[in-house]
């Protein structure tokens, strides 16, 4: 896999769609895949001229016919990887009907790989999986070539293929600044006062709940918070204000006016380009993929980036790790863990703790032992 690698907002997708696409014999020869329904609207959004959404029979008529390659001959078709998937499943080495494959974001084929299901009345399956072994498998036949593209390249080394760097000089990138940064490991009204009424910004956060929490006190002291996920989430759909501010992110690069504070997880994390000016950005997660990625959606200076940093906060016990462990086990965990829930040190539910666990270097996945629900908690 060729890996071009940069800072956010220096031009790799301007890159990729003026000089690497037009490298094929024809559009219909090249597929750009990218990590979110988002990000796929987005492109297909503001480059009409190069790209274009998949048509109903497209995958059919790619991997059945070389004379019928459906509508849109002219310009290189955009998806999901997760589509993708689907079609690779559905099609034996469907991946190997193409000159070249454009990865964007890979970084998220592995880590969503890693996580969760695609699932509807027929299927029950990691699409995401599906999708990194078939492009992993292209690499390795050597028929098509595979190029990623990404400011965070580090999870790539968990594929099962070569990577080569592409060379490039960095030196005189562009990138985005902040004034000043500021390290912090809990997320309460230490931070929360520093935003005052007048001041616009983003926040990303990894879960849902989490997100709707804070969106509620930032509306309780004043504000007027915009929150989004992705739109596959059942059990929390989005409402129809939330999806109209959606569509004017992607025909806008910008979050409506009415809303000073963006709230965001990972369908966002890499998707979408902002130019509306902040004055800070809380990046509530101790990943640096994360970090990078979620703080590269706004493509402008700010003034201050906080980030969450748990060198201070304990480790879990290895006692605890690689094995069921029940609540009564939770509980004395929480314990010491000394993890709260606010500034007046209530403790954190069991279930919001385990969800928390995510943001400090763990995977906390369900299971049943002994007719008991457990936990096995993971290091990432």
């Amino acid at each position: 896999m060729n890996v071009i690698w940069a800072p956010c907002g220096s031009g790799k997708t301007t890159a990729a769609i003026n000089k690497i696409l037009p490298l094929v014999s024809a559009p219909r020869r090249a597929i750009y895949l990218i990590d979110t329904r988002l990000g796929n609207e987005r492109l297909a959004e503001h480059h009409k001229k190069e790209l274009v959404m998949p048509s109903p029979f497209y995958a059919e008529s790619i991997a059945l016919s070389d004379l019928s390659w459906g509508d849109d001959l002219d310009r290189v078709c955009v998806t999901t990887y997760a589509k993708f998937g689907l079609w690779c499943m559905k099609y034996p080495q469907f991946e190997e009907r193409f000159e070249l494959i454009l990865c964007d974001e890979p970084q998220n084929l592995v880590n969503f790989s890693e996580i969760g299901k695609w699932t509807t009345d027929e299927i029950d399956v990691n699409l995401h999986k599906i999708a990194r072994q078939a492009i992993c498998d292209a690499v390795n036949r050597g028929n098509v070539t595979v190029t990623g593209i990404t400011a965070t390249p580090k999870p790539l080394e968990k594929l099962k293929c070569d990577l080569y760097c592409v060379p490039i000089d960095r030196s005189n990138l562009r990138h985005f600044t902040e004034n000043k940064i500021i390290h912090y490991t809990r997320l309460d009204s230490s931070i929360l006062d520093s935003i005052k009424l007048g001041m616009r910004g983003g926040i990303y956060m990894a879960r849902i709940k989490p997100i709707k929490a804070l969106g509620e006190e930032l509306r309780r002291r004043g504000h007027n918070p915009l929150m989004l996920w992705s739109l596959s989430n059942k059990e929390h759909p989005l409402s129809a204000e939330q999806l109209q501010a959606r569509k004017y992110i992607i025909d806008n690069e910008a979050i409506p006016p009415e809303y000073d504070i963006f709230l965001f997880n990972a369908t966002a994390e890499t998707s979408i380009n902002l130019n509306t000016p902040i004055d800070f950005f809380i990046a509530h997660n101790t990943s640096d993929t994360s970090i990078i990625q979620s703080r590269g959606r706004y493509r402008v200076d700010i003034d201050t980036l906080y980030v969450e940093d748990l060198r201070s906060v304990k480790p879990i016990p290895e006692s605890y790790l690689n094995r069921p462990v029940n609540r009564t086990e939770l509980k004395e965990l929480r314990a010491y863990l000394g993890m709260k829930k606010d500034k007046d040190w209530h403790e954190i539910g069991i279930n919001d703790m385990v969800r928390e666990f995510s943001n400090y270097g763990y995977n906390a996945e369900p299971c049943m032992w002994n007719r008991r629900k457990c936990f096995i908690i993971r290091k990432k």
